[in-house]
């Protein structure tokens, strides 16, 4: 059995009172698929950009995900809500699957130029 995942694939920041990681691995398609990966074989869907490591890909394909609808952008970069607002971006974007045949998008906007 297979479950298909459409969502982000992205570098999330994280930062607690011990300590700070920046470009770890994130999104909530990478979330379900490693998840999923204990009980079926996941494919995912999404965009990452030619900065994704190769490690993390190797991660998703040792855990038994099915990349063949993983698209790599080689003029775009991998998002990252952080680095988002570093650089100033008005608007960035995500896509999420929910299960059940349901999906979600939200855009985001900078407030804070």
């Amino acid at each position: 059995m297979s479950i298909l995942v459409v969502g982000s694939v992205a570098y999330d920041t994280v930062e607690t009172p011990f300590g700070k990681a920046d470009r770890v691995l994130g999104g909530s398609a990478t979330f379900f698929v490693l998840a999923a990966s204990y009980f079926v074989k996941p494919r995912l869907v999404g965009i990452v950009g030619a900065d994704f490591p190769r490690e993390f890909l190797d991660e998703f394909t040792r855990r038994g995900v099915d990349l063949s609808g993983l698209q790599v952008s080689r003029e775009g970069k991998t998002f990252q809500i952080q680095s988002m607002m570093q650089t100033n971006k008005k608007y960035g974007m995500v896509t999420m699957c929910i299960g059940g045949g349901m999906g979600a998008a939200a855009i985001f906007e900078n407030l804070q130029n």
